[in-house]
């Protein structure tokens, strides 16, 4: 089971915890006030969502290729600002959908069967997708009158019209981006800042934006603890790394505010949670063993 305490992460606004091994999501995440996107993709694991009907600033929600996932505690009736729900390759059945919208833009939602709805008002999509069921119930009816006047109908007559099997057609894309361009986020002047460590003591002690790749344990431990300013962290394929930051100076993890994590085949554990106090993007992306997030070293 992984285990994420969100306690005192109020900041937080992104949730990335697609592809994990996830079967279980903490209660205490509706905590996350001000949290805009919950990203679930592909956690096969998932089963039950636990009630997010307090996270009412939510504009994204993504469980997709979630296989095993059933069931959504709570509604989305309060959340004015939501835009974007994907349930596809769920079990999941549609949740009460925003009362109203303090946002204008194209809204949309894919249910668990691929179809995908869109409008400027959640009120007319949550009308279409009525209207939809209720045509589909009709037509079902009228199927099983059909079949119903077909046994009637001598064998020798019938046999090729039993031999036709009506399916409806479920095209579900899963789309999963395995390396992301980190610095495409930021404007232009904020990627000017970006600065390439090696093993410069002149420029670690200012770097704010760092990406490594393929780092150990040692040298990252090394970075972090002479550099006290660095507020976006890009960590990929980073093959030896069992516990993120547990021999980090926790003083040097208070001004990261994005963190993302990618391909850490051995990634079990993220320490010093308590020290994250400005941390408002979490991306996590192909750690298939973690276990704990945020515990204390």
């Amino acid at each position: 089971m992984l285990e994420v305490c969100f306690e005192d992460k109020k900041e937080l606004k992104t949730l990335d915890l697609s592809g994990t091994n996830l079967n279980e999501l903490a209660t205490t995440i509706e905590e996350l006030s001000n949290l805009s996107k919950l990203l679930l993709k592909d956690c096969t694991n998932l089963e039950v969502l636990p009630n997010i009907k307090k996270l009412t600033k939510l504009d994204v929600i993504d469980v997709s290729g979630c296989s095993k996932l059933h069931m959504i505690e709570g509604s989305f009736e309060d959340m004015s600002y939501m835009c974007e729900v994907n349930l596809s390759g769920t079990k999941v059945k549609t949740p009460e959908l925003p009362k109203e919208t303090k946002i204008t833009c194209l809204k949309h939602i894919i249910l668990a069967d691929g179809r995908r709805f869109e409008g400027e008002e959640w009120s007319k999509i949550r009308d279409e997708i009525e209207s939809k069921r209720s045509d589909e119930a009709t037509s079902s009816s009228e199927e099983i009158r059909e079949e119903v006047q077909q046994n009637k109908v001598p064998a020798s007559d019938s046999t090729e019209k039993r031999d036709v099997i009506k399916e409806r057609l479920r095209n579900v894309p899963i789309e999963r981006e395995m390396y992301k361009e980190i610095l495409s986020r930021f404007d232009s002047a904020s990627q000017q800042e970006v600065m390439k460590i090696h093993e410069s003591k002149d420029l670690q002690g200012e770097a704010k934006f760092v990406s490594f790749v393929d780092i150990d344990s040692t040298k990252l431990k090394s970075f972090f603890n002479e550099t006290k300013s660095v507020k976006f962290c890009s960590l990929r394929m980073c093959m030896d790394i069992k516990d993120l930051f547990v021999e980090v100076d926790e003083e040097s993890l208070g001004t990261l505010e994005t963190l993302s994590i990618s391909n850490f085949p051995l990634l079990e554990t993220i320490c010093w949670g308590g020290n994250f106090k400005n941390l408002k993007k979490l991306s996590i992306d192909c750690c298939p063993k973690i276990k704990t997030l945020f515990t204390d070293a």
